[in-house]
């Protein structure tokens, strides 16, 4: 029977703090020395230390253990032999590494993790398991404490954390195979569950999976080595799983919407590979602040289940801790429509462009009434010019000229600063971003800020490569009337459902000319424009009365 991590921790926690106390001198690894004595104290009587290294089968941890347990170490701890049992130093192997911030690697899988895996896989007697990946062999031994009839087979690159893994899985008393190479190179097929916690966002020419990428080509002819590595080890975990298999990774967020993985997601999901998608909290991890998801994949999926659990944690002081409650709330929204879950169609899928991303599906959808798209109300939209920072900073004037430059920064509320930088010149390439006046600017990713641009005579004004310029059609539709509605909380909530990304959202051009707007006679939107006019007007008036009460406030003490 393997051992849980909560068997004797009491009767070990002194072991936790002794035996690494007592080889901070050496500078050697804990778990080894720990594994080395366990050996020792499981034959019943006193051996030397070669009579215990002899009983380490497999070369390259009995390598390790030579390298680090000297005839000193193994001496000086000689009276450890006499006061602790080979369970105790069995759980301090297992339990090291979760009681020890300082030991935690980018090797582990935070806990909470593993137990939603664990729930959602639901192992059984006749499964075959595998980790592919498996670190340290958290998944592998939590798996193993709750159903142990089970053959685990776990597969590291990193040599340290698959030796670290092998000697856990030997104290175990599971069934637990651990090899060290590259997953590429697993070879056994028909996995009933798979879990992976595979590298993020690793170019695949430093994971010897090239050969792979190739194979898949043949699927997917749009897959290159610029594909994100997350779907090319998600497509690893497919191939290698049962027909009525299940696997699961754990993969970034971006791979869910970037526009470089449309096709690889259009594959999955018209093959039916995508089970579920699960929106995991930020700060999960130890290590890196990237959000992620779970991607649960089986064969035959009709529909995919999109659930969004990135607020259901328990937020922590160095991290965020997933509890029982919300890992038992995620696996009921599994199965259940709800305010986090959802059954998204084929359909629904293909509307979207393919983005698995589950708050796109999940927030409440804004009811634009009498609503026509946007593209149909204006007679171009254009994309401003990029200048680098460095391009931008040599045509800065310091001098007024006829040319100025309008970025994000200088829009508030719809108002424009009256103190927009010059230009020495205008470059060629920046001519498509000049703006004719009238014309309805709108920033490409959130926040989004817009604003109706007037023009003097002789004046010359560049958005930034950030920006949509939109001439709109006057007899179609007020430009004032339009930036009201974007202003309001409607339009915002139209421009949020509009967007992808999950860190930074932005509306494509595609998105902008659908954006539903809605109209009513020119006559009612130019009423709401001179409200909407007045308001701004209201707002100047105020902001230079603050602005004045500011100053009577610094002078205060020296006028008195």
């Amino acid at each position: 029977m393997p051992y849980s991590k909560t068997d004797k921790l009491n009767e070990t926690k002194s072991l936790m703090t002794l035996l690494p106390e007592k080889l901070k001198i050496f500078n050697v690894d804990p778990i080894t020395v720990a594994f080395v004595l366990a050996l020792s104290v499981k034959q019943g009587k006193v051996l030397t230390l070669k009579q215990t290294l002899n009983l380490i089968k497999d070369p390259g941890l009995k390598y390790r253990a030579e390298s680090m347990v000297t005839e000193e170490i193994y001496k000086q701890l000689q009276e450890l032999l006499k006061t602790y049992s080979y369970e105790d130093f069995a759980n301090f192997i297992y339990n090291y590494n979760a009681v020890n911030d300082s030991f935690r690697q980018n090797d582990t899988t935070p806990e909470s993790i593993v137990k939603l895996a664990i729930k959602l896989l639901e192992i059984i007697k006749s499964d075959k398991v595998g980790d592919f990946g498996c670190g340290r062999g958290s998944f592998l031994m939590s798996a193993s404490a709750q159903e142990p009839c089970v053959h685990y087979y776990g597969c590291e690159i990193n040599t340290n954390a698959a030796e670290i893994a092998k000697m856990r899985a030997l104290v175990s008393n599971a069934d637990i195979e651990i090899q060290q190479g590259n997953i590429f190179d697993i070879r056994q097929k028909d996995f009933t569950k798979i879990f992976s916690n595979y590298p993020f966002a690793l170019p695949l020419r430093y994971l010897g999976g090239l050969e792979y990428v190739k194979e898949l080509q043949l699927r997917c002819p749009k897959v290159s080595t610029a594909t994100s590595s997350d779907w090319v080890f998600n497509s690893f975990i497919c191939d290698h799983l049962s027909p009525t298999g299940k696997g699961i990774g754990v993969m970034t967020n971006g791979s869910t919407f970037n526009t470089i993985d449309t096709s690889i997601r259009k594959y999955f999901i018209e093959q039916g590979l995508i089970e579920a998608v699960i929106a995991l909290p930020n700060r999960l991890f130890f290590t890196t602040t990237i959000p992620t998801c779970l991607i649960i994949l089986s064969k035959g999926n009709k529909t995919i289940r999109m659930v969004d659990a990135s607020q259901m944690y328990r937020q922590e002081r160095r991290q965020n801790v997933l509890m029982d409650e919300h890992i038992q709330q995620i696996v009921e929204s599994c199965s259940t429509d709800s305010a986090h879950s959802k059954q998204v169609s084929l359909e629904e899928l293909q509307a979207q462009n393919y983005v698995l991303f589950p708050g796109k599906y999940l927030e409440q959808k804004a009811v634009v009434e009498n609503a026509v798209v946007l593209g149909s109300l204006a007679t171009s939209i254009t994309r401003a010019a990029a200048l680098r920072a460095d391009e931008l900073d040599a045509l800065i004037s310091d001098n007024p000229t006829s040319i100025q430059y309008l970025s994000s920064s200088d829009i508030s509320h719809g108002v424009i600063s009256k103190d927009l930088p010059y230009l020495k010149e205008l470059p060629e390439r920046c001519q498509s971003a000049v703006i004719k006046d009238n014309s309805l600017i709108l920033t490409k990713n959130a926040p989004y800020k817009s604003a109706v641009v007037r023009v003097k005579e002789g004046q010359t004004i560049v958005a930034s490569g950030n920006m949509y310029i939109l001439a709109l059609d006057t007899t179609k539709v007020n430009g004032y009337y339009v930036q009201a509605f974007l202003e309001s909380v409607l339009g915002q909530k139209v421009l949020a459902q509009a967007s992808v990304g999950a860190v930074i959202s932005l509306l494509s051009l595609k998105a902008l000319k659908e954006l539903p707007i809605p109209v009513c006679p020119i006559k009612e939107q130019e009423k709401i424009a001179h409200r909407y006019l007045c308001a701004q007007d209201e707002v100047a008036i105020l902001k230079l009365q603050l602005a004045k009460a500011e100053k009577r406030v610094q002078n205060v003490w020296e006028e008195a």
